[in-house]
């Protein structure tokens, strides 16, 4: 099945009825962003194990503004490049009634204070938006963040996030 075929039947699921004729017209690039499909000249670049955050004194990250700050200062190699990516895609389900999956973007290669930063500013962007979202965690205080890895049968990576008081 060639890239194009793909993206019709992903499009055609999502209720956009198209030919592949009308697809040509389009870049790959254009696509890709519509779908979330990888550029077919393009392998995507992931780790192969999971992404810690891990400090001196905790395994974990918190998501709240003053609790990122204190973790960010703890965490063990937060310099080191984690995903050679400058645009990657992450699923956020444990909070939610629906899971939702967000692009995070880097202006480099995403080292790990990067990426958890992403992460907790779309945390506190979700909790901007309660009941939109239908989030059932009270407090973003809760969430912490251990791990991020990806999920090669979905093409995105997800998160190992745990609530603590």
């Amino acid at each position: 099945m060639s890239f194009r075929d793909t993206v019709r039947h992903v499009l055609c699921s999502k209720g956009i009825h198209c030919s592949v004729d009308d697809l040509k017209r389009f870049s790959d690039d254009i696509l890709s962003d519509w779908t979330g499909l990888p550029l077919p000249n393009k392998q995507l670049k992931t780790v192969k194990r999971a992404i810690t955050f891990e400090g001196s004194t905790s395994p974990y990250v918190r998501m709240d503004p003053k609790g990122f700050k204190a973790s960010l200062k703890d965490m063990k190699d937060k310099g080191s490049t984690v995903i050679d990516c400058q645009k990657i895609r992450v699923q956020f389900d444990f909070f939610l009634e629906t899971p939702i999956t967000m692009w995070l973007l880097s202006k480099r290669k995403f080292t790990r204070e990067s990426l958890a930063y992403a992460i907790s500013m779309q945390f506190r962007e979700l909790f901007d938006n309660k009941k939109k979202h239908r989030i059932w965690c009270t407090k973003l205080a809760h969430i912490h963040l251990y791990a991020v890895y990806f999920d090669a049968a979905k093409n995105l990576y997800r998160l190992d996030i745990d609530l603590q008081n």
